[in-house]
């Protein structure tokens, strides 16, 4: 399964060419599901609920660049009344 993290769209650094990528777009045609050409995983996507962001897929990143990572539930079944807690947020300055 994904495990999907949100960033801003300003932190994504791409190493593969976007060549390498394609796009999907279905339903209200705001989301951007963007899978690898060659092998159909899907490392990322544009988020509908929150166009500043991209959803990555976790298990397709380096996680060393991460210092911290904090999982939390989401309900799918539910998912219009609850897109409020993906939005990204700028993580608070430290002391």
């Amino acid at each position: 399964g994904y495990l999907y993290l949100i960033i801003a769209r300003s932190a994504l650094n791409l190493i593969a060419s976007w060549g390498e990528l394609s796009v999907y777009k279905f339903n209200t045609g705001v989301a951007e599901h963007i899978p690898a050409k060659h092998c159909g995983v899907k490392p990322f996507y544009l988020l509908r609920s929150n166009p500043d962001g991209y959803s990555l897929n976790f298990w397709c990143v380096d996680a060393v660049s991460f210092a911290n990572v904090v999982v939390n539930n989401f309900d799918g079944n539910n998912w219009e009344q609850n897109t409020g807690c993906l939005l990204y947020t700028s993580p608070s300055p430290r002391d």
